[in-house]
């Protein structure tokens, strides 16, 4: 595997990574949002990486990109919030 074949492996991998730091970033950042931008209970997100294949030449190096953005499919639950006085639907936890 050459140097440059490295780097590219290396830079799919942190491109990817960076798009999950952002999920979990706007995961955190809407945790105790009773609602999303679009007047829907506020579903986490979650980063799925598939393979895929590096440099040419018969070289067997891979790397990783993301293959898509997914909504928890769990289902809400209904909290309430004593301070709050409202109504949240939240993902179930695990």
């Amino acid at each position: 595997m050459s140097l440059f074949n490295v780097f590219q492996v290396s830079s799919s991998a942190m491109t990817a990574q960076s798009m999950r730091l952002n999920a979990v970033a706007s995961n955190l950042a809407n945790a105790d949002s009773i609602t999303s931008s679009d007047g829907m209970p506020y579903k986490a997100k979650h980063v799925v990486f598939e393979a895929t294949p590096m440099g040419g030449n018969g070289d067997l190096s891979k790397g990783v990109r993301v293959r898509q953005v997914v909504e928890d499919a769990s289902p809400a639950r209904m909290v309430n919030d004593q301070h709050d006085f409202r109504f949240a639907f939240l993902p179930d936890e695990h």
